[in-house]
């Protein structure tokens, strides 16, 4: 039996050892490098992406995938869909971030999804289908309309007055459409694009109504939605009073179609236009009444020019005519004044039926009612002008 020196036996033993330990090390190096494999693999098979810019896009606007590692970008193109169908042109920059840009309007008011399936990395590393959602230009509202729907008595300079939620911009635009065009109407947005005036170049039409009619329309579809469709009626014509019924109710006679403009502005005054017979009465630039009346007749003319009110008396007695001359006004000193018909010692009045036609000694007749109403109307020292 041979014998094994113990350097052998060492020499063997080194020999072992060196092996196994080279063994280890190589399992643990094949370990750590699968570890590192998966972790790595992991790392590309669950990349993040961040997407900008997804919402109120229109047509040039532009997207931005960011991809945490570099793409495969053929791959990515080539699984790209969009649901509905939109155009779009791709560029990268440097395999991580993707820009789409919108060759064609989206539809207003419509969600897009964008889905990569099995995009890979630049190691071909499949992706689970990557999902976003996109939405195009909420379509604008309306807040407020004047003149609201229905409504009545509508100043004739009235502007109307469209407001919306939202600053109107491209791509959308408002068309407003007023029936029946009596006049040319002006339009013209506030400065933040949220409000449309609309004014009329001349007046509008008395006791007409108006149909105005808001449609928003695309610049870039064939897209066209109705925001509002609405009337109103403006004011009808000023009324001309003769006399006042029973219960004081006015009894109307005609429908005058002209405006006086006020000839004082500020503070009050009356008003006697001798060619139409009227009387006006203005309270700070706005007329408040308008009465027949019955100035003096050819020879025994109403004086015309700027008076004022002298002296009032509720019911005066003519001794040089022998009648009453209720709610009396005077305005010269000649004795000139504005009064009710006059009245007899008998109660009958004379020229009731001559209201709007010059019959008087020269005072300025008004009917029953129209009288008080502009003697209570009137103070002492207002201005009265009577003109033709």
């Amino acid at each position: 039996m041979e014998n094994i020196s113990s350097e052998e036996k060492k020499s063997s033993f080194l020999g072992a050892l060196f092996h196994g330990t080279m063994f280890y090390v190589f399992m643990v190096v094949i370990v750590a490098g699968l570890i590192l494999g998966f972790k790595f693999y992991m790392q590309e098979k669950n990349i993040e992406v961040v997407t900008s810019n997804t919402t109120n896009l229109k047509l040039g606007d532009m997207i931005t995938f960011r991809f945490s590692t570099k793409m495969l970008e053929r791959s990515v193109e080539e699984s790209m869909s969009i649901q509905p169908s939109l155009r779009v042109r791709t560029a990268w920059s440097d395999s991580r971030i993707l820009t789409l840009t919108l060759l064609e309007a989206p539809l207003p008011e419509t969600t897009y999804e964008i889905i990569f399936d099995e995009a890979k990395t630049q190691f071909y590393v499949p992706q689970e289908k990557i999902k976003r959602k996109i939405s195009s230009s909420v379509v604008p509202k309306l807040k407020n309309v004047y003149p609201s729907n229905e409504q009545k008595d509508v100043d004739i300079n009235d502007q109307i007055t469209i407001d919306f939620d939202q600053t109107i911009e491209d791509p959308f635009k408002i068309e407003v459409k007023v029936v029946p065009m009596t006049t040319n109407f002006n339009y013209k947005f506030n400065e933040s694009n949220t409000q449309l005036v609309i004014t009329p170049e001349l007046k509008m039409e008395k006791k007409t109504e108006y149909l105005v009619t808001i449609q928003l329309r695309h610049n870039n579809l064939d897209f066209s939605r109705e925001l509002y469709q609405g009337k109103f009626t403006t004011k009808p014509p000023p009324q001309v009073f003769y006399n006042y019924g029973g219960n004081n109710l006015q009894t109307k006679t005609e429908d005058r179609l002209e405006e006086v403009e006020p000839q004082i502005v500020e503070g009050d005054y009356i008003d006697i236009d001798l060619s139409s017979q009227t009387m006006f009465i203005f309270e700070s630039g706005k007329e408040k009444g308008a009465f027949k009346v019955s100035s003096g007749k050819i020879g025994m003319d109403t004086p015309q020019g700027t008076f004022s009110v002298m002296a009032k008396a509720k019911r005066p007695w003519s001794k040089e005519y022998g009648l009453y001359m209720p709610w009396f006004i005077q305005f010269t000193n000649r004795g000139h004044g504005i009064h009710e018909l006059p009245e007899w010692p008998s109660g009958y009045k004379e020229g009731t039926n001559h209201l709007g036609i010059p019959v008087s000694h020269g005072c300025v007749r008004l009917g029953i009612g129209p009288a008080k109403t502009v003697y209570d109307f009137a103070a002492v020292g207002m201005p009265i002008i009577i003109h033709k």
